[in-house]
């Protein structure tokens, strides 16, 4: 098994930039991205929003163009660039994708699942086929049987975006309670989480679980992934780009 590392993250970014331009880069340095990037988990998204639809179009092609590189650079089990819209009607331009590397870590450490997801690894499940066949294999366990499939679901993403195990079950558990009374539930401790605005790598869980040793170890590997990816060489010298700096701002990922 490969330990997630920034440097992966570095290592793929760096042969991007190499085969298109520093600008295409801001598309793929968020923290979501860098976390899926670096192994640790297998799934991130990019959203991108503006007010004039050709403008989602060339950022759509350029996001698809940079996946075929990324093809070429790293195994990626799943990907798509999409314009869409949020609940709220609004359009985005965007991204999916599912890292092989990332997949297979991700499936190694749950303990929620059992040994036949080997075979998802080679099956190239598109978009929510993926979290389909996630949430048939987790209804098959005893402990889960009880969980709706809406929660199975989350169950299911909980597990494609790493993370921990008892933090997913006891966040999920909780909103099947639906009780005002309840245990409160607290943000992880993801340190560089927020470094670019994007969809937050952060996840809860319930309070008494606040010194949890496996839960502290994977708030601590999350954020040091992070700031050896942002304080590195790499990202520092791409920070001071003029091109990078222009798409980082139309794509409003500053803070």
């Amino acid at each position: 098994m490969i330990q997630p590392s920034a440097k992966t993250a570095i290592d793929i970014l760096s042969h991007l930039q190499d085969k298109t331009n520093p600008a295409i880069l801001a598309y793929w340095v968020t923290p979501n991205t860098i976390l899926t990037l670096s192994g640790a988990r297998a799934y991130c998204d990019g959203v991108f929003y503006y007010d004039d639809k050709k403008v989602l179009e060339t950022w759509t092609k350029e996001m698809a163009d940079s996946i075929q590189v990324l093809e070429s650079i790293t195994e990626i089990y799943f990907a798509e660039a999409k314009i869409d819209k949020t609940n709220a009607k609004e359009d985005y331009a965007g991204y999916d994708v599912v890292m092989t590397q990332g997949l297979q870590y991700v499936l190694e450490q749950t303990t929620l699942l059992g040994p036949e997801t080997h075979t998802l690894l080679t099956q190239n499940l598109r978009g929510e086929k993926l979290i389909d066949a996630l949430r048939s294999l987790l209804k098959e366990k005893e402990q889960l049987k009880h969980f709706n499939k809406e929660n199975l679901n989350h169950i299911a993403f909980g597990i494609l975006v790493g993370y921990p195990d008892k933090a997913i079950l006891g966040s999920v558990t909780e909103w099947e309670k639906d009780d005002p009374f309840a245990e409160p539930l607290i943000d992880a401790d993801i340190r560089g989480s927020w470094y670019y605005i994007c969809p937050k790598p952060v996840y809860s869980y319930p309070r008494h679980l606040v010194t949890d040793s496996k839960i502290n170890t994977h708030e601590q590997l999350w954020s040091s992934i992070l700031k050896d990816y942002y304080t590195s060489d790499f990202h520092q010298i791409l920070e001071k780009n003029l091109d990078f700096q222009k798409r980082v701002e139309v794509l409003g990922l500053n803070r």
